[in-house]
C-alpha cells in the first residue's frame, strides 16, 4: 500500500504517476488524476504566459495577454489586449480626438517618461517619492518640451495649482459664491440644507438623497450637524 503525506503530514491514499512529458515518477493523492507533472505544467494552463507572448501587466498581480495592432487612424503600433471586446484599432491619442476631449501634443505616457528620466522620480518641492505626476510650468498641457515640465507629487502639484487659480477673480467668486461653509464648492445651498433638518424625522436618509441628488452619507453628516454647523 502507497500512502501520499502533504506539507502538514496529513496521510492519504496515494499512486505513483508517471509523467507522459519528461518521464518523472512521483507519488500523488489517489483521488487526482493530472495529467502532466507541476514543471511540466507551466505554460499548458490559460493564465499561464509563456516566454515568446507579449503580456501587459495591468497591476502588480494581475497580467493580461496583448497583441501589437497598427492604429487605424495615426497609423502607430501599440499593445492591446488579446481579449478586448473593441473591434476597431485606435490609440488612446486619437480616441480622445474623436471624442473632443484634449489631446496632448507628444501623447501622455511620453512626455511623462521624459520629465522623470530627466529629472528623476523624485518631488522638487518636498523631496517625495510617493504619488509622482507631472506638472507644466506655464499651465499649457499642450507644450510638452522639457524645459516646461516639473516633477511634483500629488501634495505640491494640488498647492501650485491652488495658487494660481487664486489669481483668477472670476474663478474665485464662483468659488465662494458655491462654498459650503468649512471646506469647499457643495451642491447643495443653506435653504437645502434647512429642508433636509426639518423633513428629517419623517423620510429616511436614501428618500432624502434621492429628494435632493446626492449621497445618504452626506444626508447623515448634514442630520448630525458634522457639517453645516
Amino acid at each position: 500500500m502507497i500512502y501520499y503525506y502533504d506539507s502538514k503530514g496529513t496521510k492519504y491514499k496515494g499512486k505513483i504517476h508517471i509523467c507522459p512529458k519528461c518521464g518523472r515518477e512521483k507519488v500523488i493523492r489517489a483521488s487526482r488524476n493530472p495529467t502532466f507533472c507541476k514543471k511540466c505544467m507551466i505554460g499548458t494552463r490559460k493564465t499561464d504566459v509563456k516566454d515568446n507572448e507579449i503580456y501587459i501587466l495591468e497591476s502588480d498581480r494581475k497580467r493580461s495577454r496583448a497583441i501589437k495592432v497598427k492604429c487605424s487612424i495615426c497609423k502607430r503600433e501599440y499593445l492591446r489586449r488579446k481579449n478586448h471586446r473593441c473591434k476597431t484599432s485606435i490609440c488612446k491619442q486619437c480616441i480622445c480626438n474623436h471624442n473632443g476631449k484634449l489631446s496632448y501634443k507628444n501623447g501622455y505616457g511620453s512626455y511623462v517618461e521624459r520629465a522623470i528620466n530627466h529629472y528623476g522620480k523624485i518631488c522638487s518641492i518636498c523631496e517625495s517619492i510617493k504619488n509622482i505626476e507631472v506638472h507644466h510650468i506655464d499651465f499649457d498641457r499642450t507644450n510638452n518640451e522639457i524645459e516646461n515640465l516639473k516633477v511634483l507629487c500629488k501634495s505640491c502639484h494640488k498647492k501650485v495649482h491652488w495658487k494660481e487659480r487664486k489669481k483668477d477673480p472670476v474663478w474665485m467668486k464662483a468659488f465662494r459664491e458655491n462654498r459650503s461653509g468649512e471646506k469647499g464648492p457643495s451642491k447643495l445651498t443653506k435653504d437645502q440644507v434647512r429642508k433636509i433638518r426639518s423633513l428629517y424625522p419623517k423620510y429616511s436618509h436614501k428618500q432624502l438623497a434621492k429628494m435632493f441628488n446626492c449621497g445618504g452619507s452626506t444626508i447623515g453628516h448634514i442630520v448630525n450637524k458634522r457639517t453645516w454647523k
